[in-house]
C-alpha cells in the first residue's frame, strides 16, 4: 500500500471561511481526519462530483495533433483495501467545493517518501507561476505587477489579485457609458410615447406617460459582468485584502446594476478600439462567471474549479524560453516550434511528426521533446522506453545527430548530489544517434528561478553548437 502523504490544511489568510488544502499532482489522496486525508465533507462531494465525469477534459479542448479520441481524466479514483481514494492527474491549479478549497502544486517540488513542508508548498506556487508568465492566455502578461511574496497564498487569491489589479486600472482609466433603452411608466413625457403600453397601464391616470427613452450611463454589459464577478469573488475570497480592495472597486459600480443573465452579457459585449482596454478584465469575467478556467471541464456552483493542463505549460514556457534564449545569446541558430513540415509514412496524407522544438544551425540540427514527466530515483532516472523509441524517430527523420529528452529536474535528483553526478544521461543508439537526458532545473542557491532555467536552457543551445 502507497505511503500516505501529509496534505497540510494550510495557513488560513482569514479564520472560518474557506479554509484550503494543498496537495500535489499524482498524490494520493484517502478521506479521514488523520494526516494525509480529507475529510468526509470534501472527500465525498469531490468523488461524486468525480464519478459523474464532472472532471474531465473534453476532446475538443485538446491540441489539434492529439489523435487521442478520448477524453481525459483529471482525476483518478479507485477503492484500495476497502479504502477509497482519489489521484489526481497532470492538471495545478484550484477547486472550491462547498466551502472548501483545494490546491494542487507541480509535483517536481515534491520529494518521495518525505513529508511535506511549507517550503515545499511555496516552492511550487512560485515555480508553477513563474511559467505561466509566458503562458499563451493574454490573462498573465503582466503577472509581474502582481505583489512580490504571492507563493505564501493560495493560487485562488493570487489570481484574485491579478483580477482585482486589473478592475483598479479600469477604473483609474475611467469606465465607460454608453446610451441604454428604457421602457417605464413616468411621471414625465420624454422620448417616445408608447400608445398601447400607455392605455393599459394608464387608463385612469392621466399624469402618467408609458414611454421609451435612451439615457446615457454606465449600466452596460462589460459593466455588470464586472459588478457580478466583484459580488462572485467576494464570497469566495478567504483573502482580508482582497475582500477590502473588492469593497473599494464596488464603489466605483454603486450605480451600476449586477448582470441576470451572464451569457447574454458576454455577447452583447462589444469589441472595438473604444473599450480595448476592458478585454483583459472580461476575460477575467468570463473565468470566474462561466467557470470555463483554462480546462472545460463539467462546472458546478459547488465545483468551481480553475485548472491547467501542465504539459502544455511546462511545453509553452520552455519553448519560448529556448528561443528567446536563441534570438538574444546563440544568433547563429534557428528554433522552430512544434515543426510539422516531416511524416512518418511515405504517403503525404499519412501521420505527420511534430517534435516540440527543432534547433539547426548551418553545422548541427538537435531535436528537443519536453516531457513533463519526474524521473524515478528508483529507476535510476532512466526514461521510458516509449520516450526512446519516439526520439529515435526523430533522430532518424529529421538526419539529427542528438536529441535531447528534456524533463523537469526531479526534486530526489535536485538534493542527491551524489546521484545527479552519477546518472546515465546518454544513450548511443542504431545509426549513432545518440539520445540524452537533460534536465530543466527550478532551483539554485545563487540563482532566481528564471536564471536557473536559463542556465539549464543554454546546455541544451550548446549541445547544438558542439
Amino acid at each position: 500500500m502507497e505511503k500516505r502523504q501529509t496534505i497540510p490544511k494550510g495557513n488560513l489568510v482569514q479564520k472560518n471561511k474557506n479554509p484550503f488544502y494543498t496537495f500535489f499532482e499524482y498524490q494520493t489522496i484517502y478521506c479521514g481526519d488523520k494526516a494525509g486525508c480529507l475529510p468526509k465533507g470534501i472527500f465525498n462531494p469531490l468523488w461524486e462530483a468525480i464519478d459523474n465525469n464532472v472532471y474531465r477534459l473534453k476532446t475538443s479542448h485538446k491540441k489539434s495533433y492529439d489523435d487521442s479520441s478520448e477524453d481525459k481524466n483529471i482525476f483518478l479514483h479507485g477503492s484500495e483495501k476497502q479504502e477509497k481514494f482519489i489521484k489526481s492527474c497532470n492538471f495545478v491549479g484550484v477547486i472550491k467545493i462547498k466551502d472548501h478549497v483545494l490546491e494542487i502544486l507541480p509535483k517536481i517540488t515534491k520529494r518521495n517518501n518525505k513529508e511535506t513542508t511549507d517550503s515545499d508548498i511555496e516552492f511550487g506556487r512560485k515555480v508553477f507561476l513563474e511559467m505561466l508568465k509566458l503562458n499563451k492566455e493574454l490573462l498573465f502578461k503582466d503577472f509581474g505587477e502582481v505583489q512580490l511574496n504571492t507563493e505564501r497564498y493560495p493560487l485562488l487569491e493570487v489570481f484574485i489579485k491579478m483580477f482585482i489589479n486589473e478592475v483598479t486600472k479600469l477604473s483609474r482609466q475611467g469606465l465607460k457609458s454608453s446610451y441604454n433603452a428604457i421602457e417605464a411608466n413616468e411621471i414625465f413625457l420624454k422620448g417616445k410615447l408608447l400608445f398601447s403600453e400607455n392605455i393599459k397601464k394608464n387608463p385612469f391616470r392621466l399624469d402618467r406617460f408609458y414611454v421609451r427613452y435612451d439615457e446615457y450611463n454606465l449600466n452596460r454589459p462589460e459593466n455588470r459582468l464586472i459588478k457580478s464577478t466583484l459580488c462572485y469573488l467576494m464570497r469566495l475570497t478567504s483573502s482580508n485584502a482582497n475582500y477590502k480592495n473588492i469593497n473599494h472597486l464596488l464603489s466605483y459600480f454603486e450605480q451600476i446594476k449586477p448582470s441576470t443573465d451572464y451569457r447574454s452579457d458576454f455577447i452583447l459585449c462589444i469589441s472595438d478600439r473604444s473599450v480595448r482596454h476592458y478585454q483583459k478584465v472580461l476575460s477575467w469575467c468570463e473565468v470566474f462567471l462561466t467557470k470555463n478556467s483554462f480546462v472545460p471541464a463539467g462546472g458546478q456552483e459547488e465545483a468551481f474549479s480553475f485548472l491547467f493542463p501542465m504539459e502544455e505549460i511546462f511545453e509553452t514556457y520552455v519553448a519560448k524560453k529556448l528561443k528567446r534564449l536563441a534570438r538574444d545569446e546563440y544568433k547563429d541558430n534557428q528554433v522552430k516550434i512544434q515543426d510539422d513540415s516531416s511524416f512518418f509514412t511515405k504517403d503525404p496524407d499519412g501521420f505527420r511528426m511534430r517534435p516540440d522544438i527543432v534547433v539547426s544551425n548551418k553545422n548541427k540540427t538537435v531535436i528537443v521533446d519536453t516531457k513533463w514527466k519526474v524521473l524515478s530515483k528508483y529507476k535510476d532516472f532512466r526514461p521510458s522506453s516509449e520516450d526512446m523509441y519516439q526520439m529515435y524517430a526523430y533522430g532518424k527523420k529529421y538526419e539529427a545527430q542528438t536529441v535531447v529528452l528534456l524533463y523537469p529536474e526531479p526534486a530526489d535528483l535536485e538534493f542527491d548530489k551524489a546521484a545527479s553526478s552519477s546518472i546515465k544521461t546518454e544513450y548511443t543508439v542504431f545509426d549513432d544517434i545518440k539520445i540524452k537526458t537533460m534536465f530543466v532545473s527550478y532551483s539554485n542557491e545563487d540563482d532566481s528561478i528564471d536564471e536557473s532555467v536559463n542556465k539549464s536552457l543554454r546546455a541544451v543551445l550548446d549541445e547544438a553548437n558542439s
